[in-house]
């Protein structure tokens, strides 16, 4: 597919195109009938640990019109768009807040994202779900736990930037659930504003 990108981008537009018809066309019938989520998550890695898989202008062309036109949708049933990509994802952002999302999820640490960071630039524009470095949970250490939630929930609280708990990716099994359960409390406790 990578290849098909600059091989033959009419085939990634009717991918896309067909994908995209085949998510509002079966939305349609959940919403219709089951009702609305609050949200949507659309799960579209655009990144590796380096940076984009490919060029902004290539997203753009190829990939743009049809998030519209799925975020259109969603908004037209008062449903949030919210866009998940793992890797280096900060280069896709201006293209993520032009296709309409609402959110970004999950902003990974060791990949070179920082969610405080984002918020400086793109706060008014976008809410923000993870980005809570999950090695930090790995370790252990109550006191780096602590920290690492009050960096970010003070720097969201003077942005005034919209923000959800979350890890910046996969809760690994190295993980103990009570440093997991700490964590999310000192938040519960810190993120008022």
């Amino acid at each position: 597919m990578f290849e098909s990108l600059l091989d033959d981008p009419e085939w990634i537009k009717d991918f896309n195109q067909t994908y995209t018809d085949f998510f509002i066309k079966h939305l349609s019938y959940i919403f219709d009938t089951c009702g609305t989520p609050d949200g949507f998550y659309l799960y579209d890695d655009l990144a590796y640990n380096k940076g984009l898989f490919c060029s902004s202008q290539l997203l753009r062309e190829l990939f743009l019109p049809y998030y519209q036109k799925l975020t259109h949708f969603l908004h037209s049933h008062n449903v949030l768009a919210i866009f998940h990509c793992c890797g280096n994802s900060e280069a896709a952002i201006p293209l993520i807040i032009e296709s309409g999302f609402d959110a970004l999820n999950p902003m990974e640490v060791k990949a070179g994202c920082d969610v405080v960071r984002f918020a400086e630039k793109y706060g008014e524009s976008l809410a923000f779900i993870g980005g809570f470095d999950v090695r930090i949970l790995e370790n252990g250490d109550r006191s780096q736990i602590k920290k690492e939630v009050l960096r970010i929930t003070d720097a969201m609280r003077h942005l005034k930037a919209s923000y959800f708990f979350g890890t910046d990716h996969s809760v690994s099994p190295n993980v103990n659930f009570d440093d997991y359960q700490y964590a999310f409390d000192c938040f519960k406790e810190h993120c008022y504003y």
